[in-house]
């Protein structure tokens, strides 16, 4: 099977996940707020949501980060081959 990939092309379209990563990590920067104050019988609860938001997040930019990392991987792996023939590319796992 012959693949042909333009990688400027590819790293243009992961623009958008780095766009993603900026987004996720200005939310997580709000969660700390998110958890309110002066909330009287309900800040346990509010601050248990906060945080299980942040960990959402955490996680979101773990996949975004790990993703990108695949994605140099292969485009490395393609550059090293003749450039046409698909490879081992063990970041599409």
């Amino acid at each position: 099977m012959t693949l042909h990939v333009d990688p400027d092309a590819v790293r243009r379209s992961w623009l958008h996940g780095a766009d993603a990563d900026a987004e996720f990590d200005a939310a997580r920067r709000r969660t700390p707020d998110a958890a309110g104050s002066d909330l009287a019988g309900v800040a346990a609860v509010v601050g248990d949501a906060a945080a299980d938001l942040a960990g959402v997040l955490d996680v979101c930019r773990a996949l975004v980060s790990e993703h990108a990392t695949n994605l140099e991987a292969c485009l490395t792996t393609y550059a090293t081959t003749d450039q046409t023939s698909a490879g081992a590319f063990n970041g599409l796992r």
